[in-house]
This record gives C-alpha cells, sequence and structure tokens, in this order.
C-alpha cells in the first residue's frame, strides 16, 4: 500500500545533505544601492586636466619662445670637510663615508613656465588639446604665434592653410606643454612657412 507523501512547509526552502535548509536573501533596492557603493571606488578614475601654452606674440613677445616643461635633476653630494680629512689619512674609509648634500643641491621645484595653464572641457563637453599656430605675412615677412587649447582638431596634425594677405602653420597635440617650441624650431617652420607661400603664389600665377 503507498503511503501518501506530505508537502513541504516551505516551498521555498531546499533541503540540503545533513537536513539543513537554505533560505537564499533577496536582493532588495537598498542591498543593490549598498552593492554599488561597494564597488563605486573600483571604478573611479583619477582624471587631469591638460596644460597648454595659451598666448599671443602681438600681445607679449615671449610667446615666440615659451620656456618648456623642464626636469628636475637629482640632488648632487658632495663629502663634508670632516669626512674629507678621513679620507686623506685613511683610504679604506672613502667606501664607508657618507656624503652629505650641498646647498646647491637644495634644488627647489620648477616654476611652472609661462603661459602655462589648464584646459578644461568647453562648454560642449569636448576634451581639449594644444595647438600651435604660426601667422606669416608674405609682402613683410612679419610673423605671429598664437598658443592655444583647441577643440576642433583636424584629421591632420600639422597642416597649412594659404589665405589672402597671410599664410598659416598649424600644429596640434595632446600631452603637456607640447605646443611649445625653441626658438630654432620656430625659425625653421617660419622659414618653410614662407618659402612654401612663395612657391604657391608663384604656381597660381
Amino acid at each position: 500500500m503507498l503511503r501518501k507523501i506530505k508537502p513541504l512547509s516551505n516551498p521555498k526552502s531546499c533541503v540540503l545533505k545533513g537536513g539543513e535548509s537554505s533560505n537564499h536573501p533577496k536582493m532588495t533596492p537598498n542591498n543593490i544601492v549598498l552593492f554599488s557603493m561597494l564597488l563605486l571606488p573600483f571604478f573611479v578614475v583619477h582624471v587631469t586636466s591638460l596644460k597648454c601654452f595659451r598666448c599671443n606674440s602681438n600681445d607679449n613677445p615671449d610667446c615666440f619662445n615659451v620656456r618648456p616643461l623642464a626636469k628636475v635633476d637629482p640632488p648632487t653630494t658632495t663629502p663634508s670637510p670632516k669626512q674629507a680629512a678621513t679620507n686623506v689619512t685613511n683610504p679604506s674609509a672613502t667606501a664607508t663615508t657618507t656624503a652629505t648634500p650641498t646647498n646647491s643641491s637644495k634644488q627647489l621645484k620648477e616654476p611652472v613656465p609661462l603661459f602655462l595653464e589648464e584646459c578644461s572641457r568647453d562648454e560642449k563637453g569636448r576634451e581639449p588639446f594644444c595647438r600651435k599656430m604660426v601667422y606669416t605675412v608674405i609682402q613683410n615677412k612679419h610673423h605671429r604665434v598664437v598658443r592655444e587649447c583647441g577643440y576642433e582638431p583636424s584629421p591632420k596634425d600639422c597642416y597649412m592653410a594659404d589665405n589672402d594677405f597671410h599664410l598659416e602653420m598649424v600644429c596640434q597635440c595632446r600631452t603637456d606643454g607640447c605646443n611649445g617650441a625653441e626658438r630654432t624650431k620656430f625659425g625653421s617652420i617660419a622659414v618653410m612657412t614662407v618659402v612654401v607661400g612663395v612657391l604657391l603664389r608663384f604656381m597660381s600665377n
């Protein structure tokens, strides 16, 4: 004769080995929010603003040749007078003596170069980049340099534009202080701009 099996009093629980039952907790909205807050620090990315030179040589001639970002050299050390005397009398102590830093080794942090400023996103949320523009008037060979933050990148990193009265050499980059250049580099760009401009004028006539 078959015996009738009684149903479980709690159908949501499952019987495990050893007679233990396990009830899985529900993911309530509060639990979801708490879980998200615990994971949030792992997805936060530290973002720093891009720094570019921003100036116009028409307003400040120093814009022609800005000072680039400098690397701070490690401090140099020299032995103290007492240690130097010990080294003379006992040369074997040279390897064991420690050097003391001189006053010249106390190098201060390099000051921020002139015209170097942070470029934040524009009102449309676009990422900035650094840009340098060299204007050259062909008739009197007048040069002007503009360094700024740009937001509408060109397909080319450097390009030339031929206008009615002047030529433009525009270069763009995306690292801190990359739109700065030495005087020799600026001179070569200016000469190349004039030469190309004269050739274009000659070919168009």
